[in-house]
């Protein structure tokens, strides 16, 4: 199997995208308009006139090259429309040519590995199985999350689809600190480009949960591609949190969707309250790799 690295501009992103479409493992984060909105550079590796291809999202400083993951980039590796095992995955990480004198990324979960030179840690994401019924889904949540649902729906929250993004965003910039870290860290108008792009494309809604005086208490992005759905963000107010609405979004958006043959992926939730609340509810972990170039370079900046 003959592996070609490829520079950003020689990537034929018609045959890139249509692999990510039709591959089994198939994600957004792979698509090639994603990767240009969250990556400084990125170039690839194609195998088999794009059957097979894998992201190489980098850096570079003072001729130093890095592939590192972005921000709003949880995962990467190789994407296949054929069946991937160990041997080829390790074929890919082996074919990451050595002007790369860092490596540290997050493999997506069909990507097993055990590659030469590289050092991997196995980490764990959580997803929920949504094919089975909701009343088999409500009765595996444990008890406190449960108590929670009952607090909110007896406040009589409204529950609305498809909010706007202007009202999202407000609500975000008077109510938590999520807007305040995108600021320093000087990623606020990517997030909002990345958002409008999800919209855009219809690979994404907003939801939210209002008080019956209208006001907005709760909110979460959810973005759907095949039968992957995941909370790309979900935040809450002083009243939602004291009032568990975020719980309510969560199991409403569990009720529409179940029955289906669709995985709800909570690794985008990246905040303590939040994963709290999923570990109440009926979740399995998922294990993910995480690679590390084994180099004098990486010691030194570990």
């Amino acid at each position: 199997m003959e592996i070609k690295y490829l520079k950003n501009k020689d990537i034929d992103r018609q045959k890139w995208d249509y692999c990510i479409k039709n591959a089994f493992n198939a994600s957004i984060e792979g698509f090639s308009w994603y990767l240009d909105c969250v990556c400084e550079k990125w170039d690839a590796l194609v195998s088999e006139d794009y059957m097979k291809v894998m992201p190489l999202p980098f850096k570079s400083k003072y001729r130093m090259y890095s592939i590192l993951n972005p921000f709003f980039l949880n995962y990467g590796g190789v994407y296949s429309i054929n069946k991937l095992n160990q041997d080829i995955v390790n074929s890919f990480i082996q074919t990451i040519p050595a002007k790369f004198k860092q490596v540290d990324i997050n493999l997506n979960r069909y990507n097993k590995v055990g590659a030469k030179d590289f050092k991997t840690v196995k980490l764990h994401n959580y997803l929920m199985d949504l094919i089975r019924s909701y009343p088999d889904i409500h009765n595996d949540y444990k008890n406190s999350f449960q108590e929670k649902i009952s607090i909110a729906e007896n406040q009589k929250f409204i529950i609305k689809r498809k909010i706007e993004f202007g009202t999202f965003l407000l609500f975000l910039e008077n109510t938590n600190e999520y807007i305040t870290i995108l600021k320093k860290a000087n990623l606020k108008s990517l997030f909002i480009k990345l958002v409008e792009l999800l919209l855009i494309n219809r690979l994404a809604e907003i939801r939210g949960i209002y008080t019956v005086d209208n006001v907005l208490v709760s909110a979460g992005i959810i973005i759907s591609f095949q039968n992957n759905v995941s909370f790309f963000l979900l935040e809450s107010n002083s009243k939602g949190k004291e009032f568990f609405a975020d719980a309510l979004l969560l199991d409403e958006t569990i009720r529409e969707l179940s029955g289906r043959n669709l995985i709800l992926d909570f690794s985008s939730v990246n905040n303590k309250r939040t994963n709290q609340l999923y570990q109440e509810m009926s979740i399995f972990k998922a294990e993910y790799s995480r690679i590390k170039k084994k180099s004098f370079l990486n010691i030194l900046g570990s």
